[in-house]
């Protein structure tokens, strides 16, 4: 079952106003109606995940090939105007014993409204502030974040965790938890 986890409020409100203008035909009686809406500017991110905001890579063991975990970012706007998307790690990915692990990789899918990834092939997933999606034409869109881990080396045991930041090129961020 999916979860998912939302950030951001849209709001719609509608005005409807009644004016009495008389008719200018003596035979004919006519009313106007002002029709007024209001929408309310919108963006906000979303993830769909397997387990709510969390991406669980494993249990890996020493020689496993990698262990794999998505996330769907869903992103609603009706702004009309181009944004990014950037990810980070909020801190070191770190065991409860202090041990860190470095070796999780990340890929980026395009979007289904026309939104491109940014990331060419599978990336290391670091602290440092790295544009994953772009869209163009400003509209909502979704896009998938495949998350990988390898034990190719020796790997101190433990639960390893992180916090993944989602979030619009200069807005407020969106929190994914990376477990291990």
């Amino acid at each position: 079952m999916r979860s998912r986890n939302s950030i951001g409020r849209a709001g719609l409100a509608a005005l409807l106003l009644l004016s009495s203008s008389p008719s200018h035909a003596a035979d004919t009686a006519l009313e106007t109606i002002e029709f007024r809406i209001r929408i309310e500017p919108v963006f906000h991110l979303e993830t769909d995940s397997k387990q709510a905001g969390i991406v669980q890579l494993g249990p890996l063991t020493p020689g496993d090939r990698q262990a794999l975990d998505t996330a769907r970012i869903i992103v609603y706007t009706n702004l009309r105007r181009p944004y990014r998307i950037v990810q980070y790690l909020g801190q070191e990915l770190m065991s409860e014993r202090g041990f860190s692990f470095q070796k999780v990789k990340y890929s980026v899918s395009n979007g289904i409204h026309g939104g491109h990834s940014e990331v060419d092939s599978l990336q290391p997933l670091t602290t440092e502030h790295t544009v994953i999606f772009s869209n163009k034409e400003g509209v909502s869109d979704q896009f998938t974040l495949s998350y990988f881990a390898a034990a190719d080396e020796v790997i101190a045991a433990g639960h390893y965790r992180a916090p993944i930041v989602i979030e619009e090129e200069t807005r407020s961020p969106h929190h994914l938890q990376v477990v291990g």
